[in-house]
């Protein structure tokens, strides 16, 4: 990695967490160049602005989010059992829950989403459009090879998502929580397997 890259990577990082923190307008370009240890013509060299930052902050994100995550056009390995479903969205939400670019981009989404209209479409993707598109590709792997009863892919997807993306809002705001929220997505896995799923 180059030194001129290092550098824009550290005025990435530095901004997610003082954009997630403050919020994009209260967060000043002096404070993330300080933050980030760069003199402030530093920032200037690498983006054009904070709107220019903002799009690295997102680019950065999504990609580690395709990567680690998953998206309707990246999933990978479909579950072939539903042992497998539940195992695969519990490491899913492990991830969303505890890795931290992913829990400031979330802060942020949330803060900014009625100010800010990239983040309000960011909002729908990963609260509802994404994870939904998502697990309706993997409902409709799983119905043709027989493991889930034949269905409504959409409907399902639904009501496996909402009230896990629900809980990971809970564990956000009341951390403390974590253990028991963690105990009612399990045991809401669980049942959803238990409804739809066809066991030989």
């Amino acid at each position: 990695m180059s030194e001129a890259m290092s550098t824009k990577e550290k005025i990435l990082e530095a901004a997610l967490t003082i954009f997630s923190e403050k919020g994009y307008d209260a967060a000043s370009v002096d404070e993330l160049a300080e933050l980030a240890g760069v003199k402030g013509p530093a920032i200037y060299y690498h983006f054009k602005g904070k709107d220019a930052i903002l799009d690295g902050i997102v680019e950065k994100v999504e990609n580690h989010y395709e990567i680690h995550f998953g998206s309707p056009h990246n999933i990978e390995p479909f579950p072939n059992s539903l042992e497998e479903l539940i195992s695969i969205s519990m490491k899913r939400i492990d991830f969303t829950i505890h890795d931290e670019k992913i829990k400031k981009i979330r802060r942020l989404i949330i803060t900014e989403q009625f100010r800010n209209e990239r983040m309000r479409n960011l909002a729908t993707k990963h609260f509802v459009t994404g994870i939904e598109n998502l697990y309706v590709a993997t409902f409709e792997h799983m119905i043709r090879e027989g493991i889930l009863v034949p269905d409504d892919a959409k409907i399902l997807a639904s009501e496996f998502t909402a009230p896990i993306t629900q809980l990971v809002h809970l564990i956000d705001r009341e951390p403390e929580k974590e253990q028991q929220a963690m105990e009612k997505v399990k045991a809401h896995l669980e049942h959803f397997v238990k409804i739809y799923g066809r066991r030989n």
